[in-house]
């Protein structure tokens, strides 16, 4: 499961998994709350905000690497 976010401004950031490196693996038919113990907080500039969500059988490397070590919010 890969979790990022494109903000008004067209930056790019990481939202899951929260650091480079960290597993990324969800386990099939149990549940899994993402962020586990947060909330994700938008900043208070108007504009379109794009969730996009990335299921993928294998490690995507390339995206990891592409996406560095990004922040959990916006704020």
């Amino acid at each position: 499961l890969y979790l990022f976010l494109r903000n008004s401004r067209g930056e790019t950031q990481f939202l899951f998994p929260y650091e480079r490196g960290a597993s990324s693996k969800v386990t099939r038919y149990k549940s899994r709350s993402v962020p586990e113990s947060d909330w994700f907080q938008f900043d208070k500039q108007s504009g379109v905000e794009t969730v996009y969500l990335i299921f993928s059988p294998e490690r995507l490397s390339e995206l990891e690497r592409l996406a560095g070590t990004g922040k959990r919010s916006l704020g």
